[in-house]
């Protein structure tokens, strides 16, 4: 994946992540990743491990594809936790012409929201960015 990290300031975690801020003697690092949506979770954990990134939240299964897991709103451990996919900020997706459209909340908000959890029924999604 490709690592891109975030300003402190640019910053828009939930609640529980502030609170862990906070308690924590490490400072939270805020990064978006992208990456192809054919990779298995396990492959991305590790390559996010060796650049120092880890993922906010994961669900149990790492054999899981990342398009796999946030077109069915995997949910991942912990009632405080959210989906993962609610932690992507950009899809790119091949529609049913043929064509590359990429959503995100300032780029066609409005599918975008659909976009995130869309149970294969909106085309091919072929990299995602997440948080």
């Amino acid at each position: 994946p490709t690592v891109k990290k975030n300003s402190d300031k640019n910053n828009n975690n939930n609640n529980h992540e502030q609170r862990e801020k906070k308690k924590s003697t490490r400072p939270v690092v805020t990064a978006t990743a992208w990456a192809p949506a054919g990779l298995r979770l396990k492959h991305l954990n590790d390559q996010l491990w060796e650049k120092g990134y880890a993922l906010f939240n994961t669900g149990m299964i790492q054999e899981q594809s990342l398009a796999g897991v946030i077109s069915t709103a995997v949910h991942g451990t912990g009632i405080a936790n959210t989906a993962i996919n609610e932690r992507v900020v950009r899809i790119d997706v091949v529609l049913a012409n043929g064509t590359l459209a990429t959503f995100s909340k300032t780029s066609h908000p409005h599918i975008f929201k659909h976009a995130r959890m869309h149970l294969g029924l909106f085309g091919i999604v072929v990299g995602v960015e997440f948080e």
